[in-house]
């Protein structure tokens, strides 16, 4: 006998083409509870109807709600000021979008998005967060290393120059230019 064999986690219910099942309140607690630490651990979220009432949030979103939206403690349902421009911007818009905000020396890349109903009615927004800190700081070592190498030949005396896959000249140096008197 398996465990599940033998446990009842609700009634059986239907009509015509559609079958349904009531859960028992235990049930019920677990899947709340299973989906509470879904949510907590999680990256940061909300969802909030048309309104901008949220609906949804977790752990992540109320540590930086505050910080990044200027929330109001005193109003946890409402969405933030921060996450109204947003919404205003999505009801005009219609389209996802993305903006980064820094938050305790982190980079969080937040995707504001519209929840469309098959009718075509905004119905509601989310928004998710991602950690993109170590993508920043990649960016930005590269772009520091670009303008170092960029600053060496500058100051070279000789010809450097460099080609892609099919021969082309993607990049020549300025001394090419001063020394033959025509560009590359």
């Amino acid at each position: 006998m398996s465990a599940m064999e033998g446990r009842s986690f609700g009634t059986a219910q239907s009509d015509s083409n559609l079958t349904w099942v009531r859960p028992e309140p235990r049930t019920v607690d677990t899947i709340s509870a299973l989906t509470r630490l879904f949510l907590d651990t999680a990256p940061p979220m909300y969802v909030c109807d048309a309104a901008g009432i949220i609906t949804v949030k977790n752990r992540g979103f109320e540590a930086i709600a505050s910080t990044v939206y200027n929330a109001d403690p005193a109003r946890p349902d409402e969405a933030p000021p921060g996450i109204m421009r947003a919404i205003e911007r999505l009801y005009v818009s219609r389209a996802p979008f993305e903006e980064t905000h820094t938050v305790d020396g982190r980079a969080l890349r937040v995707r504001h998005a519209p929840l469309i109903d098959k009718d075509g009615t905004i119905v509601g927004f989310s928004g998710t967060w991602t950690d993109v800190t170590a993508t920043t700081e990649t960016a930005r070592r590269a772009s520091r290393t670009e303008s170092w190498l960029l600053d060496v030949i500058r100051s070279s005396s000789d010809w450097v120059w460099s080609t892609d896959a099919r021969l082309n000249l993607t990049f020549a140096s300025p001394r090419i230019a001063e020394t033959t008197g025509r560009p590359p």
